[in-house]
């Protein structure tokens, strides 16, 4: 259910053109940054994936979920860090995913980093690679403390460990 919501409130947001720079065109947001780059977009912060992309099993209820981004475990209050630079879209509290901060990347790319414990953003702001945009918290986990995080190109969750640094 809210992952079903937040797949809805990411297609009303306001975003750059799938596949285009900065967007100067009648009705869409500037965007700053050029997109995201598969492999080489730096890590929100440092830790292991405790949950991956994609089909899921709950091993306690033995149900099949789809997970559309990853968990990173990581200690509450460690900062959060824009994976490159962008405009933040959406910066607050959504249910599901607790504190929760959406940025376009340009490019039709957007990330998404939630269960935050603080925002330090809000919709509108301009946010430089590395820049800190929030702090680890559990305000969604059942897991503890850690990262949900989230890349879309071109409006489709993708893998981010593909994405992401190694």
């Amino acid at each position: 259910e809210a992952a079903s919501r937040l797949e809805d409130a990411i297609r009303r947001l306001p975003k750059s053109e799938p596949g285009a720079p900065a967007s100067r065109s009648p009705g869409l947001a500037p965007a700053i940054g050029s997109g995201l780059v598969r492999g080489q977009t730096s890590r929100p912060v440092a830790g292991r994936t405790r949950a991956g992309f994609g089909r899921q099993i709950d091993p306690e209820f033995q149900t099949k979920t789809l997970r559309t981004g990853i968990e990173i475990d990581a200690p509450a209050g460690a900062p959060v860090l824009a994976v490159g630079p962008g405009r933040v879209l959406f910066a607050g509290w959504f249910r599901g995913y607790g504190q929760m901060v959406i940025v376009d990347h340009g490019s039709g790319d957007l990330s998404v980093s939630g269960y935050l414990d603080a925002v330090h953003v809000a919709a509108g702001d301009s946010v430089a690679l590395g820049q800190p945009i929030g702090s680890v918290g559990e305000t969604g986990s059942a897991s503890g403390p850690g990262l949900y995080f989230e890349i879309r190109h071109d409006g489709k969750a993708v893998d981010p460990a593909l994405w992401l640094e190694k």
